[in-house]
């Protein structure tokens, strides 16, 4: 995988193989596999049904693949939002989703040009 592609995509590529002991396959199949994960299109669809309890289990699931997986930004966009509705600030949802959005987007793209 192209890790400056990975690189532009909010994804730490190096950190990432670093934490998998140096493993470059099984990171980069994880990796391939991510945009698999059904996580996003559930957390957007607890969203649009404003279902901020299933939201937060949801974005906290994927805050911890995407930690894993050293997708930093996508990790920083859902962090801050699991952290708003854990103490139930809904006042910047909307934003905080459109950032979210970009966020995956911009992933899932490095991840398959990668």
């Amino acid at each position: 995988m192209n890790s400056d592609i990975l690189k532009n995509g909010g994804i730490d590529y190096d950190h990432g193989v670093e934490r998998f002991m140096n493993n470059v396959p099984v990171y980069e199949r994880l990796l391939k596999n991510f945009p698999n994960d059904n996580l996003y299109e559930q957390a957007f669809e607890e969203y649009e049904r404003r279902d901020y309890d299933a939201l937060f289990k949801s974005l906290h699931t994927m805050k911890s693949s995407t930690g894993t997986l050293d997708l930093t930004e996508l990790y920083s966009a859902t962090d801050e939002l699991v952290e708003a509705l854990r103490i139930s600030d809904l006042s910047n949802v909307d934003k905080l989703m459109e950032i979210i959005k970009v966020a995956y987007k911009r992933a899932v793209e490095a991840i398959g040009n990668a």
